[in-house]
């Protein structure tokens, strides 16, 4: 049986409630991040290609954009996974057990077993962790350098087109990096 002293135990509840707060306030602030991506796709994808007036080379701003966007919101995962491991790995063992049984764990501890079982291989869990993110921040990318490619005379544009297949291969690696950290 742990002892901790009455103001250890309050200092550490205090914590593991500000954290708490913290992630539910970081997984609130991805979704602004979400709806920027999704509008501006509809936003632009709708103006390159309107029948009148369409500049398809407009779409080439998509991927520079939607792989920023899709970073800010891989980093926002991974912030929320440390925070995680640390109320599971070092405030856990601080607070007091309050009769608890001796292996009772955190919601922390759950997840981390959870992804530990659902991870390693494709499954259902993985599968529906990554493709919101592919729909959303690479197939439009992706669509937006096959659709310039073929339809656009680039011109003097490679060079962004380029740049959003650079942006989207960066992304895809940053974010698998990010993923497995």
């Amino acid at each position: 049986m742990r002892t901790v002293s009455l103001e250890a135990a309050d200092v550490a509840h205090a914590e593991l409630e500000a954290l708490r707060t913290e992630l539910l306030a970081r997984s609130q602030a991805q979704v602004p991040l979400i709806t920027a991506a999704l509008t501006i796709v509809a936003a632009v994808g709708g103006f390159a290609l309107a029948k009148k007036e369409g500049r398809i080379e407009m779409l080439l701003v998509l991927p520079l954009v939607l792989s920023g966007l899709g970073l800010l919101i891989v980093e926002g995962v991974q912030g929320n996974r440390r925070i995680a491991r640390y109320i599971r790995d070092h405030l856990w063992d601080r607070l007091p057990d309050n009769g608890d049984p001796p292996d009772a764990t955190s919601w922390e501890h759950y997840v981390a077993a959870f992804r530990r079982t659902n991870t390693d291989r494709v499954s259902a869990f993985v599968l529906s962790s990554v493709t919101p993110i592919v729909l959303i921040f690479v197939v439009p990318s992706i669509a937006a350098l096959a659709v310039t490619l073929v339809v656009g005379d680039l011109g003097a544009l490679w060079v962004l087109w380029g740049a959003g297949l650079a942006s989207i291969l960066a992304f895809g690696v940053l974010a698998t990096g990010l993923r497995r950290h």
